[in-house]
């Protein structure tokens, strides 16, 4: 019995071995194989905080934003998941705010990777104007982050 027993806490020890080798060594991949930012990385949007007041009718404008991840160092890093979101942000012209990766228009918050530059080219599509005499206002903090690394800027439209 004592033979069973000693037999089977090897062949478990053995499994628990194993189970650790291999894989993504507990990074969290997301979406194409990305990571999160390591402890200590530097989260920059450019440009910063933005205002627009706009007297014409409402129309729509893009603003484009770019976001970039580096090291302490300064040293820019590539395939980073990045969690990007803005209050008004809705996936279809029903809204105020469109975030969209390239061309395709996403959900706030959305998760997308900086390219080998360590940079993520956000594009920002908003409604500002008059809608008869009465102005399209509203002010949010577009916010990128990634593990412990986090940037903010106000996007007001008044």
């Amino acid at each position: 019995m004592k033979k069973y027993i000693l037999t089977g806490l090897i062949l478990m020890s053995f499994l628990f071995v194993l189970s650790g080798c291999g894989g993504n060594d507990g990074i969290d991949l997301g979406p194409g194989g990305c990571v999160t930012a390591p402890v200590g990385s530097i989260l920059n949007i450019q440009p910063g905080d933005f205002s627009k007041t706009d007297p014409d009718p409402a129309s729509v404008h893009t603003t484009n934003f770019t976001i970039s991840v580096t090291d302490e160092n300064g040293i820019p890093l590539n395939d980073v998941l990045l969690w990007i979101s803005y209050p008004f942000a809705v996936p279809d012209s029903s809204g105020r705010v469109q975030l969209y990766d390239g061309d395709v228009s996403k959900p706030s918050p959305m998760n997308v990777c900086t390219d080998v530059d360590g940079l993520y080219h956000l594009r920002f599509d908003y409604i500002s104007g008059l809608v008869g005499e009465d102005p399209i206002t509203y002010t949010g903090n577009l916010k990128a982050e990634s593990g412990q690394a986090i940037d903010t800027v106000t996007v007001s439209i008044n």
